[in-house]
């Protein structure tokens, strides 16, 4: 953690601290920032402050002292939940406004980590509460090298199982061979498994007004669609497939890529290039009927 960027940008933000909390990992963020050990035992709440001058201190239960051992600065013990709303005004005192993973309007639910109950009991200490959003953005949601080349290597695998995809769907129209999306699906799955790709759900496969509900589960009822359409033709007919993918452990990044296949019919791929417990969104451009992931930063407002 790097407590004098920190520092410099709560300055920039006219901010007079960051306060994370965590409690039984209900905030992940907080714990990737402060590089909380996993595996420990953490069964009470703490608190960690980095004010935008000094020192910074822990806020920890007396049975869980080393809970933050190796975070920078000093550490004050807490026995009961009195003792906790006097340690927070305590070290409070004086600031006006402090940032933690709060998302006004659950604008950003990504963000938004610490439960209405914490944040009335900071407000009660005095400061007004902000949004951690912009100092997450900066000092967790940023690719470090290794995010960057994993991210690249899960886009290039990711695309090339889905062209490897329409080719078997082109080969079997072509040839009057029945394709359903079951059988496409399966075929994506299998070019991850064989490319070292990981997924938390299998590829989407879905055609006409099966697209308009692509997030149906799985393992429910699916009709089994035949893409030759009758005459063998896709003409005026909707593919869509979404296929999330991850390589490795340290990020996720979204990323959206549609195709069309030609003035009369649209082919559709949406593809998510994951790999990692973290959410991250990519910011899109569109050019012609193809989308490309041009940079990447960390999630906006969502729905």
């Amino acid at each position: 953690m790097d407590i004098v960027a920190i520092q410099k940008a709560l300055g920039e933000e006219r901010i007079d601290g960051w306060l994370l909390y965590d409690f039984r990992g209900t905030n992940p963020i907080a714990r990737s920032v402060i590089g909380f050990d996993e595996s420990q035992i953490g069964t009470r709440r703490w608190f960690y402050l980095v004010p935008r001058e000094g020192e910074p201190v822990a806020i920890l239960h007396a049975i869980e002292p080393h809970a933050l051992r190796g975070a920078p600065g000093r550490s004050v013990l807490y026995r009961s939940w009195k003792d906790l709303e006097s340690l927070l005004k305590t070290h409070l005192s004086g600031m006006k406004r402090v940032a933690m993973e709060y998302s006004p309007g659950a604008a950003i639910p990504y963000v938004g980590r610490v439960d209405a109950g914490t944040i009335e009991m900071v407000r009660a200490a005095g400061p007004e509460v902000v949004s951690s959003a912009d100092l997450v953005q900066v000092f967790e949601a940023r690719w470090t090298p290794e995010q960057k080349a994993l991210h690249d290597r899960a886009a290039r695998d990711t695309l090339l199982a889905k062209d490897e995809a329409f080719a078997l769907i082109k080969d079997r129209l072509a040839s009057g061979q029945p394709v359903k999306e079951s059988e496409v699906q399966a075929f994506i799955q299998a070019r991850f498994e064989a490319r070292g790709l990981t997924t938390h759900h299998p590829c989407i496969v879905a055609v006409n007004e099966h697209a308009s509900d692509p997030q149906r589960c799985d393992d429910g009822p699916k009709l089994p669609v035949d893409l030759r359409q009758g005459a063998g033709q896709m003409s005026g007919h909707l593919l869509l497939v979404e296929g999330p993918a991850r390589r490795g452990h340290v990020g996720v990044i979204d990323g959206q890529i549609r195709r069309p296949g030609g003035h009369e019919r649209q082919i559709g791929f949406i593809g998510n290039q994951q790999h990692g417990p973290q959410s991250k969104r990519g910011v899109h451009m569109r050019r012609g009927g193809d989308q490309h992931i041009v940079q990447t930063r960390s999630p906006g407002k969502a729905a």
